[in-house]
């Protein structure tokens, strides 16, 4: 069964920043035809994918949300509130009417809030539900027994809104106070079909299946990413190097730092190093940050 939240982050760095909004970014935004499965706009730091998530008879039992940094040399970080739902709406209609329950949110006092960097020419993924009881008869009021299980062709509108702040190679990001760049991605609508005997399938699996096919092992992966940093490359051969595998298909090399005697401040790491794992590629080196 799914659980009744199911938000899916990676890499997440948690911090408390301070807003201080310049402006939105110019949205552009790619429009599909009337069924198609997916939505996409673009701005000039970030692209916002949405996909339905089907079952194998084709009942849409959710949607996948993913960010891209679109920066080849910039690592992009987000701003997240502690309920992502701030971020990452989406109303159901029947028709032109809605149908879905607007979530309630608690507004009062500060909003708790988050970091999550994203990798140059990477992406964070999130699974968005969909909702397991709708509103029957829309002219009427929203009480429990005017819902019921969804069934049939909806329209699904989204309504993002993200705030972010890019970091240069090489260099930290600030410790507070970032100054946050904003934009709501204009999405077209996504048509779809509901069945409520699919609802209740476990999709997770389906969700976090990588969307490329990898063929570059694990350890394979490390020594690529050690003949990248030369022969002359020092690292703490003591501690463990770390390697993730994200849902793009790219794996992250992460060498610890060599800590120097007498113990001075030094870097996180060594050096970090991504490789595709579809075919040994280096796709980028970031050293001692």
């Amino acid at each position: 069964m799914l659980p009744k939240k199911m938000w899916v982050g990676l890499l997440v760095v948690s911090c408390h920043p301070i807003m201080l909004v310049l402006g939105a970014t110019q949205d552009t935004p790619v429009r599909p035809g009337a069924n198609a499965d997916s939505s996409v706009a673009k701005c000039q730091d970030a692209a916002v994918r949405v996909e339905t998530v089907k079952t194998p008879k084709g009942s849409t039992v959710g949607f996948r949300l993913e960010v891209i940094n679109l920066r080849p040399e910039q690592e992009l970080t987000l701003s997240l509130a502690s309920d992502v739902r701030q971020h990452f709406r989406f109303r159901v209609l029947r028709g032109r009417a809605r149908v879905s329950r607007m979530a309630p949110m608690d507004q009062a006092g500060e909003v708790e809030r988050r970091n999550e960097t994203i990798a140059p020419r990477a992406g964070r993924s999130w699974f968005l539900p969909f909702p397991k009881v709708l509103r029957i008869d829309s002219n009427k009021p929203e009480t429990e027994d005017n819902f019921g299980p969804p069934k049939g062709e909806y329209t699904v509108v989204f309504s993002v809104s993200l705030s972010y702040f890019r970091v240069a190679p090489g260099t930290k990001a600030p410790a507070e106070r970032p100054e946050l760049l904003t934009w709501e991605p204009k999405l077209a609508p996504i048509v779809c079909r509901v069945s409520p005997d699919e609802l209740g399938q476990d999709v997770l699996s389906v969700y976090t299946t990588p969307k490329y096919t990898v063929t570059i092992e694990q350890g394979d992966a490390v020594e690529i990413a050690k003949k990248a940093m030369g022969s002359g490359f020092d690292y703490d051969i003591k501690q463990q190097i770390r390697v993730e595998l994200d849902d793009q298909g790219q794996y992250s090399v992460t060498f610890p730092f060599a800590p120097s005697f007498p113990p001075l401040p030094g870097p996180e790491f060594a050096a970090k190093v991504w490789v595709d794992g579809r075919d040994g590629r280096v796709i980028r080196v970031l050293v001692g940050h």
